[in-house]
């Protein structure tokens, strides 16, 4: 009976090896550490009596995954049906800690039969952070968020004694309470003035973030009371007038001057996680006003000009910006990086889904697209890749 089994055990491991299925199994060890490799690699088992192996290349960029036709291809030369195969992207010893890397592996085959017709095998999509695992992540993050928490707690961030106190004395968007986002202090609000209407301002808005250092504070409102309508409380939070004390801490955010080819570094926060803050006048009914993008590509434009004359209504105006929010985890866990914070419904710009008011949900004002056919957003993935 043993003997049986271990026939059929045998078997089945040489099944491949026997004319079996193709395959194809990447074996990439992520570069999480300056002691790994940066290469990618792959074992194919592809049975000879019944396929050749046309092709086998690899597709990968940093950043941003474009799909399978824009990502950049490398292909493998003198490729035999079964082995191992591997690639060294070019500068892959220089890419940055933090940085993302996408890849997957294509193989064509074609079958030995006459008329066959080709077909590709691809291992799955994968993602990993050059220098870091996301335990590496989490911990940085953890501690940093901890610090945050003992040093810009408070239920008061709308009073001025308490902003100066915090050293966070700008209101971006007034005290309107904007959804997904909270109640929101920065300390950058004299250096985007500066640099943005100063003729040749350079200086803060584009240093480089620093973790103890966020540029902004993220903060929900007051929960909904005993016998309020939901409207009224609607209402109150888009008031950038109210306040809308007691107020709890939820996140911080970092921004610095956009460049559409250079990614923050900020420890081991993964370059994808940022996303780009659109550029316009932020309004004293704590809206904003976009300014118009010259090349229309989402994510791709530098910094578009201010857009004259100076709206009536507005505070500043600033360009676009690289932005990072990250969140405390209502449930405990690591901090959360996202634009929305982890309690937004699917959509929190609809005051008709139902209500969520939770601890730290932060619902008011929504942000405003573009108009149909030539959408703008407040916040976007770029699509840009390397």
């Amino acid at each position: 009976m043993k003997l049986k089994h271990l026939c059929i055990a045998f078997a089945v491991l040489m099944v491949a090896g026997c004319g079996g299925p193709p395959r194809i199994t990447d074996t990439t060890v992520p570069w999480t550490n300056l002691a790994i490799a940066r290469a990618f690699s792959v074992d194919l088992d592809v049975p000879a009596d019944k396929f050749t192996v046309q092709n086998l290349s690899v597709r990968y960029t940093r950043q941003f995954w474009p799909g399978e036709t824009a990502a950049n291809t490398a292909v493998i030369g003198s490729v035999q049906n079964t082995g191992s195969f591997a690639f060294t992207p070019p500068l892959a010893n220089t890419y940055p800690t933090s940085h993302t890397v996408f890849y997957r592996w294509v193989a064509t085959l074609v079958g030995t039969s006459p008329g066959a017709v080709p077909f590709t095998l691809m291992t799955p999509l994968k993602r990993f952070v050059v220098g870091c695992t996301q335990a590496d992540t989490d911990t940085q993050l953890a501690n940093v968020m901890a610090t945050h928490s003992v040093n810009f707690s408070t239920t008061t961030p709308h009073l001025r004694p308490t902003q100066r106190l915090l050293g966070y004395r700008g209101e971006p968007h007034e005290r309107s309470v904007i959804a997904g986002n909270g109640y929101a202090l920065s300390r950058r609000v004299v250096e985007v003035v500066a640099d943005t209407i100063q003729p040749g301002g350079t200086g803060g808005l584009f240093d480089p973030p620093v973790l103890n250092e966020p540029s902004l504070l993220l903060f929900a409102p007051r929960q909904r009371a005993n016998g309020e309508a939901i409207a009224d409380y609607l209402a109150d939070m888009r008031d950038p007038t109210s306040a809308n004390n007691p107020y709890t801490l939820i996140g911080v955010a970092y921004t610095t001057g956009y460049d559409p080819d250079a990614r923050p570094l900020l420890g081991c926060v993964p370059s994808d996680a940022w996303f780009v803050h659109e550029a316009g006048y932020h309004l004293r009914d704590g809206r904003m006003r976009f300014s118009p993008i010259t090349d229309g590509q989402t994510g791709t434009a530098g910094n578009p000009a201010p857009d004259l004359p100076i709206p009536g209504n507005a505070t500043l105006w600033h360009p676009r910006l690289w932005d990072l929010h990250v969140w405390f985890d209502p449930a405990g866990g690591p901090p959360i990086l996202s634009i929305f914070e982890p309690n937004t419904e699917t959509t929190p710009d609809d005051p008709t889904d139902p209500p969520n008011f939770r601890a730290s949900v932060a619902r008011g004002l929504f942000m405003p697209n573009g108009p149909p056919g030539a959408p703008i957003f407040t916040f976007f993935r770029p699509q840009t890749f390397e």
